[in-house]
């Protein structure tokens, strides 16, 4: 992922939800004076003001089946918009609600409140060609602190709150009961209030996995039955977004500071130094303004990921399918390079100081590679039964060495069973392979019949 674009000043006040419109590609985000803007996200250009709400916008998303826009507030306002200043609809709840969902597997609307989560249906013949929600709705009151976060996964509906527990509820199919029936409580998901709830597919077992976010500094995998698959520790603040890149196959995470935090969601494994450059502002996890990342929202039709700062500007990064999938950080500056072809990948690099690492793909995801290094011994090359002859730009041994690039590739006889590979013993009959490093003054060869040195 690569940086896009950066949009600073789009609001007067800290921007506290956002969300895209993926028909006609638009930014839209909330502030905490209550209002909302629309513009396009190339140009930054403002499309739509509106201003309708009297307290921070607590969530947003774009209702794309009915081309809608929902906001909520913790004025107690539930509000959906089409493409006029005008609500389409107004619901007067009377309560803060922080969060807003919609399950599409039932077309209803899910708003978390404080202890309670309402489901709102729509209006008995209504369609989502022109939709309205039924005023009346079904309220369930299973948590004792704010609903923070909710994911709707086809019939089941997830709520995350503030008194740190996870609760899975269950929709029925019967068109007369909306009721949201309690399947399972996790009661101590985590050692402090939940912040953030999402949800990643997982394609190899063709399964949905949840991902929470607290207080406690942690981020947890959990299956579909609230089964605890990974626990992420040790980021440095409270977590306040997170969002997955399936193209990359990457899990996002802000806690509060100026770059995003990467994992591996298969592993678990921190792989942010093996995506991020510090000297390059154009890849992820760089920003050389050190705003604070607050929010997250990745947009799957675009291939793109939008964040907000605490400094009222919003980022953009798009995939890149020509980018590096992993950065392997050298000691000095490398001056050769092979590969193998097979798994397991094999990476061997040859620095300037005559260094010789070689890079091993590890088995827990494909961007961390462990390391094994050894510098290269001058030695004074004595003949043997043949002649070594060394000039300045051209090396000879026997009829079966070559040498280019600064590296010396040579096959040598040394017996049927015997086959060298700079010192270490490759059991591979009857060919002995060296690498030469050439440097002015300086020649390095593994040569002779019998192996001199």
């Amino acid at each position: 992922m690569e940086l896009k674009t950066t949009h600073r000043e789009v609001h007067c006040k800290p921007i506290t939800a956002i969300t895209f419109n993926p028909l006609r590609r638009e930014i839209i985000t909330g502030s905490e004076d209550g209002s909302i803007k629309v513009w396009e996200s190339e140009s930054g250009k403002t499309v739509l003001n509106l201003n309708h709400h009297q307290g921070w916008v607590t969530d947003l998303f774009y209702w794309q089946d009915a081309k809608l826009l929902v906001s909520a507030s913790n004025d107690g306002l539930l509000v959906t918009w089409s493409t006029s200043t005008v609500p389409h609809q107004e619901i007067r709840i009377g309560n803060p609600i922080y969060c807003v969902a919609w399950n599409s597997k039932r077309e209803q609307i899910i708003i978390g409140m404080s202890k309670s989560v309402k489901a709102f249906s729509l209006v008995d013949g209504s369609s989502l060609s022109s939709p309205y929600l039924n005023e009346k709705c079904e309220t369930v009151s299973h948590h004792s602190d704010i609903v923070k976060s909710i994911v709707c996964i086809e019939s089941r509906v997830y709520t995350a709150s503030f008194d740190r527990s996870i609760i899975m509820y269950e929709t029925s199919s019967y068109p007369s009961d909306r009721t949201l029936h309690v399947l399972s409580v996790f009661r101590q998901a985590h050692t402090a209030a939940i912040t953030c709830l999402t949800m990643i597919r997982d394609n190899e077992s063709n399964t949905w996995q949840i991902i929470s976010g607290s207080f406690d500094r942690s981020v947890k995998l959990w299956t579909q039955d609230i089964q605890l698959i990974h626990k992420i520790e040790g980021l440095s603040g409270t977590i306040t977004s997170i969002s997955y890149i399936p193209l990359t196959r990457v899990l996002w995470v802000l806690c509060g500071q100026q770059e995003v935090a990467m994992f591996d969601p298969k592993s678990g494994e921190n792989i942010t130094e093996y995506l991020s450059r510090q000297d390059d502002s154009r890849l992820v996890g760089v920003c050389n303004n050190k705003y604070q990342l607050l929010h997250l929202h990745y947009v799957p039709e675009l291939h793109e990921v939008y964040c907000t700062t605490n400094r009222r500007t919003v980022m953009a990064w798009k995939y890149n399918s020509f980018a590096p999938i992993s950065t392997l950080q050298c000691r000095h500056c490398p001056e050769g390079l092979t590969y193998t072809g097979k798994s397991p990948i094999l990476i061997f690099t040859g620095d300037s100081d005559g260094r010789i690492t070689k890079w091993e793909q590890l088995q827990l995801n494909n961007f961390m590679y462990s390391s094994d290094s050894f510098t290269l011994q001058v030695y004074w090359v004595l003949p043997a039964l043949g002649l070594t002859w060394v000039f300045l730009g051209f090396t000879w041994v026997s009829a079966y060495t070559y040498r280019f690039t600064g590296f010396y590739l040579g096959f040598t006889w040394v017996s049927p069973y015997t086959y060298r590979f700079i010192g270490f013993d490759l059991g591979l009959p009857g060919f002995y392979l060296g690498f030469t490093w050439v440097s002015p003054g300086l020649y390095l060869t593994l040569t002779g019949l019998l192996g001199f040195t």
